[in-house]
């Protein structure tokens, strides 16, 4: 097992993880209930490593611009000793041989290499957690070649609720809630079944808010800690969710049960912001 892999595992087992989804079962038995990508697809995908301290963790992303990874605000509520991203990447343990790395220069928390919505807020489990988007700068941009092995994300802004769709949900998560289950070494996907708002406000109570989220739930599959900051995809390779929570804990100490649903911030709700804070086109697009 390497390093980074143990380290990561390690605070995976110290930390239990309460509302939200931030932080082996066969390889290919998730994200939770999914499968293994296969390498060359999804290759907008982003792999972002914070370390601080002894302690490494992960969240996803996805690539918006040659120098832009679209992730979510919550990966970084702390300040980190370094960030790193991958990308063209599809392994952990060890990082693939095409692996593409690029460092966030700035990590201070008054960073302008890491934009956060300025109307953020974490939630907690009576609260929602709102407007949970951010954008990582990369130190400098992925060359002509690189940009090659890689895809610029398609990002909806359609006014669509998408309800009664399917969509696919991207990371190297845990494989199971329960605490203690490692990270998957390999990137996973899951389609997921997009509910309405009745069924999203039947799940999530006041955590669930209809123009900012985008609530699924399918028996046995779930995005889970560690997916955090991925992407919803729908079945023609549009973006319109970022992975941002799951169930909170139960009151009486329980673990959170990430099966009971997935919430993610809905993208085509913060294109205007997604632009105003890239200086590279962005390829926006109506499913």
């Amino acid at each position: 097992m390497s390093k980074l892999f143990l380290q990561i595992f390690v605070l995976m087992f110290v930390s239990a993880c309460f509302v939200y989804a931030d932080s082996a079962d066969d390889e290919t038995d998730a994200i939770i209930g999914g499968t293994t990508v296969v390498k060359g697809q999804q290759k907008f995908m982003a792999l972002i490593i914070r370390k601080k301290g002894p302690k490494t963790t992960l969240c996803g992303g996805t690539i918006v611009s040659a120098r832009h990874v679209l992730t979510a605000a919550h990966c970084f509520e702390e300040t980190y000793d370094s960030i790193d991203v991958y990308v063209a990447n599809y392994n952990n343990s060890p990082f693939d041989t095409t692996s593409i790395r690029r460092k966030v220069t700035d990590v201070t928390e008054t960073s302008t290499d890491i934009r956060k919505h300025p109307q953020f807020a974490t939630g907690d489990a009576t609260n929602p957690r709102i407007n949970d988007i951010a954008i990582l700068k990369l130190e400098r941009d992925l060359t002509a070649a690189e940009l090659a092995t890689v895809s610029i994300v398609q990002l909806s802004n359609a006014t669509l609720s998408y309800a009664g769709t399917t969509g696919v949900a991207l990371g190297w998560g845990v494989t199971k809630s329960d605490v203690g289950t490692p990270i998957s070494r390999t990137l996973q996907q899951v389609t997921l079944n997009v509910q309405d708002d009745d069924l999203c406000d039947a799940l999530w109570e006041a955590l669930y808010v209809k123009d900012k989220h985008i609530c699924t739930f399918t028996s046995k599959k779930a995005a889970c800690w560690g997916d955090d900051g991925g992407p919803l995809m729908t079945s023609t390779g549009v973006q319109i969710g970022i992975t941002s929570f799951n169930k909170a804990k139960i009151a009486d100490g329980t673990k959170p049960i990430c099966e009971r649903g997935t919430g993610f911030t809905r993208v085509s709700n913060y294109v205007a912001w997604i632009k105003e804070n890239l200086l590279d086109p962005i390829d926006i697009i109506t499913p």
